[in-house]
């Protein structure tokens, strides 16, 4: 069974693409909506929470776990060897679809102002010879987890995308990584406001990228905690 945690909206996007992708696996599927969002916290409270999360999912069945929040990605490396196994941070198969997919080597990302801070993704594309410009869009989440999305968005909240996307707009990028799961709930949005940008969505990278190691043909349940 795969086990997938975030602390709001953003999991159940790669709980959609994973059924998508894969409809026979099992899911196990926790929302930290207590600790909500992830996004603003610090690098040792959210090591704590990922802790706890990967063993509750372990303890619930978990063979594989899908850490489906980009912000809590980033602090995998301070977990234990014993801790990371069967681990998977939704991080590298992003930067990896990414890196596929631009021609000019100059990648975009928008993530929670906690990603933005730890450099995660810009470490990991400069890594590979790429140049990296990220910004934080943190205020994109608190539209998405409030119920707007590209199927309804008010003036107000088409406001905060285009502020949101001002600056890196500006910047030569051609392709865009939506440094947080909850982004892809605006991406026709976001796509109509970059115009030629190659999108990349870090929800639908992690489920490809779970469904590649994990999944077998089982009856396709999902449980929610």
């Amino acid at each position: 069974m795969i086990g997938i945690f975030d602390s709001g909206m953003g999991g159940l996007n790669v709980l959609a693409e994973l059924r998508q992708i894969a409809p026979l696996c099992d899911v196990c599927f926790f929302a930290d909506r207590e600790n909500a969002p992830y996004g603003t916290k610090s690098p040792s409270e959210l090591l704590r929470l990922v802790r706890r999360d990967v063993k509750l999912l372990r303890e619930c069945g978990a063979d594989e776990i899908l850490i489906g929040c980009c912000t809590a990605s980033t602090v995998y490396g301070e977990l234990s060897e014993g801790e990371r196994r069967r681990v998977f941070p939704i991080i590298k198969p992003t930067v990896k679809a990414a890196l596929t997919a631009t021609k000019i080597g100059r990648i975009g990302v928008i993530a929670t102002e906690a990603t933005v801070r730890s450099h995660a993704f810009r470490q990991e594309i400069e890594r590979e010879g790429a140049v990296a410009v990220e910004y934080a869009a943190q205020a994109l989440v608190s539209l998405v987890e409030g119920g707007e999305s590209d199927s309804y968005i008010t003036r107000t909240g088409l406001k905060c995308v285009r502020d949101a996307l001002s600056e890196i707009k500006n910047e030569k990028i051609d392709a865009l990584i939506l440094g947080c799961t909850h982004f892809p709930r605006l991406s026709g949005i976001i796509s109509d406001v970059m115009g030629s940008v190659r999108l990349i969505s870090s929800a639908y990278e992690g489920a490809l990228e779970i469904s590649r190691v994990a999944c077998t043909d089982g009856v396709g349940a999902t449980v929610y905690l």
